[in-house]
């Protein structure tokens, strides 16, 4: 498991552990993200919930150093679970 708890993406500090999912190819990683909150409503024993999830995608031709970084992520995760 990598070690890093955070990654810079952009302008931003993701915190790895918000990372619900990671989709990746050659060309992007999108990210989703652990939902912040839910909403709904429960009426006598029955109703409804959602959450949303917030997804950062990272195109390697328009944020080569955020690729970069996330590529280095993925490979500190696969290599440490390969011990």
């Amino acid at each position: 498991m990598s070690t890093r708890r955070f990654i810079k993406i952009g302008n931003s500090v993701i915190n790895t552990n918000a990372i619900r999912r990671v989709w990746f190819d050659e060309k992007a990683f999108e990210i989703e993200l652990n939902p912040a909150g839910t909403t709904g409503f429960l009426m006598m024993g029955s109703g409804s919930f959602h959450a949303d999830s917030d997804h950062i995608k990272v195109i390697k031709e328009k944020h080569p150093d955020s690729y970069k970084e996330m590529e280095k992520w993925i490979q500190d995760i696969t290599l440490g679970n390969q011990n």
